[in-house]
């Protein structure tokens, strides 16, 4: 199992919000909640189309950062939930937005992360069904990405007639730093059962389903 993988599955899911949240410009930024809602919703769908996005509350906590709470993410064709979170905070450069009008991301945190992966006999992931859609032809300016709490239901499946695997994996933090606009590099630590803390760290490329 390669968990780089697994963690770059959750900075696309990431990246499709932080898409969404940017979309309707600085306008919807200077204009409340309401409408802000809708446009997140409707970019989302465009953004990842096999999935849906959930939320109970959206807040501009300031002029330059927005946070969600209560947050799912569910298949589109099973309607099961695939990603829950506490909360997600995005904010976005404060100069640019008062003397530009343009919303650049700059910084994204989640927190409170429960995911569900499961490997199907034949050796495929499920997150590596989901498709996810390029917005824009201009390039994507990442921000940086940190993970808190994050727990992740591992399902292992063999076929013919074996019970499947299962284990619990965390991670109390992790924090992904762009290196281009395509990838990113990582570090963090990672809780096995009976291993203990691992530290973790590598780079992944977003262009990659691996």
């Amino acid at each position: 199992m390669k968990f780089s993988a697994v963690l770059k599955w959750m900075l696309c899911i990431a990246l499709a919000i932080i898409i969404a949240m940017g979309a309707g410009g600085v306008w919807l930024w200077q204009n409340g909640n309401s409408m802000m809602r809708q446009v997140l919703l409707t970019t989302f769908d465009k953004a990842a189309p096999d999935l849906e996005l959930h939320f109970r509350q959206l807040q501009l906590v300031t002029t330059s950062t927005a946070k969600l709470s209560g947050i799912e993410i569910r298949d589109r064709k099973t309607n099961r939930p695939v990603l829950r979170a506490e909360s997600l905070e995005v904010a976005v450069d404060e100069a640019m937005l008062i003397e530009r009008q343009q919303v650049l991301l700059r910084t994204l945190k989640v927190s409170g992360i429960d995911i569900l992966l499961r490997r199907r006999a034949d050796g495929r992931w499920n997150w590596q069904e989901y498709q996810f859609v390029p917005l824009s032809k201009d390039p994507l300016i990442p921000p940086t990405v940190t993970l808190e709490k994050v727990r992740a239901q591992v399902m292992l499946e063999h076929g013919e007639g074996i019970p499947p695997a299962s284990l619990l994996v965390s991670t109390p933090l992790f924090q992904a730093v762009p290196a281009s606009a395509e990838s990113y590099d990582f570090n963090g630590l990672l809780t096995l059962p009976g291993a203990g803390d691992l530290a973790i760290s590598g780079d992944c490329d977003l262009r990659k389903k691996t």
